[in-house]
């Protein structure tokens, strides 16, 4: 995300006592303490992962104990080569701050974790792992899953024009989209097996053209 850069770029410049070299457990946890206070009053609450991955220029995840790690470049892939990950411009900003809140109200209120926020939380981390062990037809199976949640459970946080190319991305398994962290910007995460089927696809779509960029391809 935008602010998520903003943040890494002020305390790359500004920041005092930055670990050099290969960063322990310890570095990395204080680190994202320390982004997420930069980031938080832009959000209202952050969770820091977004400027750290800024800052560090790669992919992180949370190990057993909260503990985040970088992931190594190429580490993920899918099982058919050409396989791509797009961003769409869904053409209609959004209110980080409002959503943010919804979110935590609905899945994390009082602090504890309701029993969605379970069931997000079990698809988010099997989408993960099946992402980052090369499990090609398996990941796409939990990534559709998790894109069913969102849809249902998350609807408000989509696009109202995007609300019928969601659905139609599910019923053909031509793309699967996913929610991500936009800074307002109205983007959302594609996953595809056909990059060019999809770019023609958005390129036409009712209400289009929409911008649809390739942010990395799976197989390296």
């Amino acid at each position: 995300g935008s602010s998520g850069a903003l943040c890494a770029a002020l305390w790359d410049r500004y920041g005092i006592h930055k670990p050099a070299g290969r960063m322990e457990p310890d570095d990395l946890t204080g680190m994202i303490r320390i982004l997420s206070a930069l980031e938080s009053p832009i959000h209202g609450k952050s969770s820091g992962f977004d400027p750290l991955v800024a800052w560090l220029g790669q992919p992180v995840r949370l190990i057993p104990g909260g503990i985040p790690e970088p992931v190594p470049a190429g580490s993920g892939g899918m099982a058919s080569r050409g396989s791509a990950i797009l961003l769409v411009d869904t053409g209609r900003p959004g209110s980080t701050g409002p959503l943010v809140g919804n979110f935590l109200q609905q899945f994390f209120p009082g602090g504890s974790v309701t029993s969605e926020g379970e069931q997000f939380r079990r698809l988010a981390d099997q989408a993960i792992s099946r992402f980052l062990s090369v499990e090609g037809s398996r990941f796409s199976e939990v990534l559709s899953q998790l894109s069913g949640f969102q849809l249902e459970k998350l609807s408000p946080m989509i696009p109202k024009n995007f609300l019928p190319l969601w659905r139609e991305g599910l019923r053909t398994g031509l793309f699967t989209f996913k929610l991500c962290g936009s800074g307002g910007g109205g983007y959302l995460l594609c996953f595809t097996g056909d990059p060019a089927a999809t770019q023609d696809f958005f390129r036409e779509a009712p209400g289009g053209p929409y911008g649809c960029l390739p942010v990395t391809p799976f197989t390296r």
